[in-house]
């Protein structure tokens, strides 16, 4: 009788699964925005010795604070 019952619920079950699996897909693509309209305008090496953040699409791009670095500060 369990074997039943655990057959009969996975029958019922895995469809609504698969189906929310399915339905999750993307619906639009759109093009990732450049570095430079995300704010990483510096090179790294204008970032050097500062506390600095690369852009993940390009790592020659870098934002950086222009204020005392941490290491300055003590």
């Amino acid at each position: 009788m369990n074997y039943f019952r655990t057959f009969l619920s996975l029958s019922v079950l895995t469809p609504g699964l698969v189906w929310t699996v399915f339905d999750a897909r993307a619906q639009t693509c759109t093009q990732a925005p450049s570095c430079s309209q995300l704010g990483y305008t510096k090179t790294v090496s204008q970032c050097a010795g500062k506390n600095m953040i690369k852009c993940p699409f390009d790592t020659s791009l870098a934002y950086c604070e222009d204020g005392p670095s941490c290491a300055s500060l003590g």
